[in-house]
């Protein structure tokens, strides 16, 4: 299957089935460091990519199997230290391309670059999980004035886990990512439920919602590398 994506505005990318480089575009070239002709890591997978040297490109891969077994596409957030020396924040869009037996064959990347906007902005355009929120119908919960009223602090690490969880992002997931325990996390986010006068984590996330949470991006998950898949 021939795959041309050099005329493509943006940043492309395309793997096969094993994560392997089968074709990507001069901007992604250019993002990793290297001439936009330049096409060495071809047949090659991120981990060779020396920008990764320092991080764990796990979320790479494991996203790539999930496309192989679901066929569906997903989106991961990445913040890294590019080929430029410049922290970028990215949106990467994956999207399989199936044979004809209905198995895929490559998976194909557009890569969006947010590190101009705002942090708020970019916070927001990780979008919330749109299942999850149309899954709380109008009357679930009607949120209380005791909870409006509540005059609490959010600390750093339960702003960090709330604001993964707005995302649609597992507990599983958010203790990888914040390298703690699920027991952990369960914590973290049954103290949240006190503080949101909630009972359940769908009421949890109702409040923040109602609260203005998703406006509320903590600086300090923007500088360090990481790799999360947000939404599947």
């Amino acid at each position: 299957m021939k795959l041309d994506i050099d005329q493509l505005p943006g940043t492309w990318v395309v793997v096969d089935s094993q994560s392997r480089f089968i074709a990507y575009n001069n901007a992604f070239s250019v993002l990793i460091g290297n001439e936009p002709s330049d096409r060495s890591f071809v047949n090659k997978t991120i981990s060779d990519v020396s920008i990764y040297a320092d991080q764990e490109p796990g979320y790479y891969y494991e996203s790539d199997k999930i496309i192989c077994k679901e066929k569906q596409p997903l989106t991961i957030l990445n913040i890294n230290k590019y080929g430029d020396g410049v922290w970028r924040y990215l949106q990467i869009n994956k999207r399989p391309i199936l044979d004809a037996n209905g198995e895929v064959e490559h998976i194909i990347y557009n890569i969006i670059d947010h590190s101009d906007k705002d942090i708020t902005d970019i916070g927001l355009i990780f979008t919330l999980d749109k299942e999850l929120i149309n899954n709380l119908k109008d009357d679930y919960v009607r949120i209380n004035d005791y909870a409006l009223k509540q005059d609490f602090k959010v600390n750093k690490k339960e702003s960090e886990i709330l604001f993964f969880l707005l995302r649609g992002t597992s507990y599983k997931e958010i203790a990888e990512v914040q390298n703690i325990s699920y027991r952990t996390v369960c914590d973290h986010i049954e103290r949240l439920k006190r503080k949101f006068s909630a009972n359940t984590t769908k009421e949890l996330i109702y409040n923040a919602v109602l609260m203005g949470y998703p406006k509320s991006i903590p600086q300090h998950i923007f500088d360090k590398p990481l790799s999360i898949i947000l939404h599947r």
